[in-house]
């Protein structure tokens, strides 16, 4: 909760302030930057043995900062900056850390409908964290989100603490070395990077929804009951993913998952009208969670146990990257072309990229066979 609350809560604090929208925007990246930053390298040094103890003092000292950023809400834009990339850093490894604890308590047959049911708390969680700082910080106080987060997050830690050690400690081995966890997480670069490009692709189409109705006459009132579609829609396709059997691995579930999210990604750009266009946007809707299923189940395949973390932390900082990237997207190509170009281009950019991960991952695979073959032979 915290987290999905910072980014806003961020612009919400400073607004009042002399450019504050600006300096917001700034704290808010910063946080970003942070997570992206400190998950892959938190997640990778953290001990398996001692996974809880380390998720329970990034969430305290997460919780620290925002305690600090609401404190010294009147203090220099450097203290806030700093203070800001801390509460993103810190308690960055917690997400993937988590995941890993979850999948230790189920059968292995139960995991993906575990998983299922995590990624729709997710969505709850995502859905009213925005809702909740706007609230706060309108009818309370701007500091009062970063005192709730600072709560939510003390409180998570102390939980951490008190999960029993039976289930709750990673009993693999701990990593040799730092090098040793980047050469295991490298196998799994076609995830990450098709992690990125489908947040890319996501987050690109959200930030565009408003321009692109506007641009085929449509009223924008429809843009806010189409984003709850799409969150509620998710929601129904990532339950009915997780209880059913579906053919194929997970890596090419997953390559299949981002054709038809890219399909209607481009149903939605080229429709002139509402229907056909709401349509393409919940149909594109429908395969994101569960391609956000897919790819945690195709990484705990691909990844030895003890680099389960490392993994889920670097997915984790992945999706960051590419919210960032269509941030930066959508602020120049809204400039210099229409909104149905660029989601075209943008659905066509990452459909190359999964094809060509998807070639190079199976050869990557069948070299692995072929090693495997012949040391055994030998």
């Amino acid at each position: 909760m915290p987290v999905a609350m910072a980014p806003l809560a961020m612009v919400f604090l400073v607004r009042d302030r002399p450019d504050g929208l600006a300096e917001g925007s700034l704290l808010a990246t910063l946080y970003v930057i942070g997570e992206m930053v400190g998950a892959p390298i938190l997640g990778t040094i953290a001990s398996p043995r001692r996974l809880r103890q380390h998720l329970a003092a990034g969430l305290a000292i997460g919780g620290s900062a925002f305690a600090g950023v609401a404190l010294f809400r009147d203090a220099p834009i450097w203290l806030l900056m700093i203070l800001s990339l801390i509460a993103g850093a810190a308690p960055a490894a917690t997400p993937g850390g988590v995941q890993t604890i979850l999948t230790r308590q189920f059968k292995e047959a139960d995991v993906p409908f575990a998983l299922s049911v995590s990624r729709v708390h997710a969505t709850v969680v995502w859905s009213v964290a925005p809702a909740s700082v706007g609230y706060l910080a309108l009818t309370v106080a701007p500091f009062t989100p970063f005192l709730l987060g600072a709560l939510l997050f003390l409180l998570s830690a102390s939980m951490l603490i008190f999960i029993s050690a039976g289930s709750g400690n990673i009993q693999g081995k701990k990593p040799d070395s730092v090098k040793k966890s980047v050469t295991e997480l490298s196998r799994a670069w076609p995830l990450f990077l098709g992690t990125a490009a489908v947040n890319f692709l996501v987050g690109l189409g959200e930030l565009e929804l408003v321009a692109l109705l506007s641009s085929k006459g449509i009223q924008v009132i429809w843009a806010g009951p189409l984003v709850a579609g799409f969150s509620v829609i998710g929601v129904v396709g990532t339950i009915a993913f997780g209880l059913g059997k579906w053919p194929g691995n997970h890596r090419q579930q997953s390559t299949w998952l981002i054709v038809m999210m890219c399909s209607g990604t481009v149903i939605c750009a080229i429709s002139s009208n509402l229907l056909p266009l709401a349509l393409g946007f919940l149909f594109s809707g429908l395969f994101v969670p569960c391609f956000m299923l897919v790819r945690n189940l195709a990484l705990r395949d691909l990844l030895p146990e003890q680099f389960h973390t490392a993994g889920f932390s670097v997915l984790y900082a992945s999706s960051c990257v590419g919210y960032v990237l269509c941030g930066a997207t959508a602020s120049v190509t809204l400039k210099f072309s229409q909104p149905q170009t660029s989601l075209i281009g943008a659905a066509g950019a990452v459909a190359v990229i999964t094809f060509a991960s998807f070639v190079v991952e199976r050869r990557l695979a069948s070299s692995r066979q072929e090693l495997t073959a012949t040391n055994s032979f030998s």
